[in-house]
């Protein structure tokens, strides 16, 4: 499957559409010898491998599925992602591995999130075999590639998500007032912000309010006992 004519550049073939690629392939005519492995499912039961070189637009962790309409109902899928188009080593993960986590009528199907940010510009292997002890391991795949790219400060991001983190290194997404489906990524120690768990919890003219340690904490105006918080007005009695 790494022969060089066989190896598919997914970022030529796919469709881009956002941050996802899609790709609708097949393994019907791949041979069913493996000689790839994967580091999920069993290893001896994989055959008909397809192999898609994907290189990231953006440093980011990567949704690879082929839970998708387009799929083959019953087509036993294993995908993975590996950083080069050869044989793991025994005991190597590689970046990423999935094996029957669909939803009806595609329950065999894949889905996973690579393990850490892969490099933009540096291309990854993604593999689409079958699995063939049970099921159907040769079939039509609709294959998606998402960039789940870290939101800097400032940016919307999903609260309820914590895995990958929606926002970049040092920034926490705070929910909006009065919502829990939608936040702002915004930077530890800052206004509103989570405090820092080390070194100066809160940026100067703020204190945290709670733990540190906690997601709960929050980084807020410092008020003198006796004053009157920014954010109370005082009503005429």
């Amino acid at each position: 499957p790494c022969a060089m004519g066989s190896v598919i550049d997914l970022n030529m073939a796919g469709t881009l559409a956002g941050t996802t690629t899609s790709y609708t392939g097949s393994n019907t005519m791949v041979g069913g010898t493996a000689p790839l492995r994967p580091a999920c499912g069993s290893a001896t039961s994989i055959g008909h491998e397809v192999v898609l070189r994907y290189t990231p637009r953006a440093t980011s962790r990567l949704r690879v599925s082929t839970n998708n309409d387009g799929t083959t109902a019953g087509f036993d899928t294993v995908a993975w992602a590996q950083p080069a188009c050869s044989s793991l080593p025994t005991g190597n993960a590689g970046l990423g591995c999935n094996d029957d986590s669909g939803t009806a009528p595609r329950t065999l199907a894949s889905t996973f999130t690579t393990s850490a940010n892969v490099t933009a510009g540096t291309a990854v292997y993604i593999v689409v075999a079958g699995y063939r002890p049970s099921g159907t391991p040769t079939g039509t795949f609709a294959l998606t590639v998402t960039e789940l790219v870290p939101g800097m400060a400032g940016a919307m991001c999903d609260p309820r998500v914590s895995s990958p983190p929606p926002c970049a290194d040092a920034l926490t997404c705070i929910a909006d007032a009065g919502s829990t489906t939608t936040g702002t990524c915004i930077a530890d120690g800052s206004a509103g912000g989570r405090c820092r768990a080390t070194g100066t919890a809160c940026d100067m003219g703020l204190a945290c309010s709670g733990s540190a340690t906690s997601t709960a904490s929050r980084c807020r105006a410092a008020v003198a006992v006796g004053a009157v918080p920014p954010t109370m007005v005082l009503l005429p009695v």
